[in-house]
């Protein structure tokens, strides 16, 4: 998922060809949640906070192109397509979906 201090989402795109297997993006889903955990605890809640969060948790230089900027490899809105394929998952095994986009900022 990180490689060469970049994070490379093209390894975890697409369906496993198990139904019954969770997307292959999952623990990346579960590194943007740990982020956000962590995030919680700093004096200051921002999107910069999470970031930098993000990066630790990845094992990302935080340094590299500004310890609040998205990790090098993460453009805007790359992780929606994988939180969208966690939902359709969750409602092919007949559970509720979790990720909500939340209000629009």
């Amino acid at each position: 998922m990180v490689h060469a201090g970049a994070v490379q989402l093209s390894r975890i795109h697409g369906r496993p060809d198990d139904l019954d297997e969770p997307p292959d993006s999952v623990a990346f889903l579960g590194a943007t949640v740990l982020a956000a955990s962590r995030m919680a605890d700093d004096a200051v809640i921002s999107e910069l906070n999470y970031f930098l969060r993000l990066r630790e948790v990845l094992g990302v230089d935080v340094d590299a192109g500004g310890q609040t900027t998205r990790p090098v490899g993460l453009s805007t809105g790359a992780e929606e397509a994988f939180w969208q394929s966690w939902n359709r998952w969750l409602n092919r095994k007949g559970l509720l979906a979790t990720a909500d986009r939340g209000p629009e900022g």
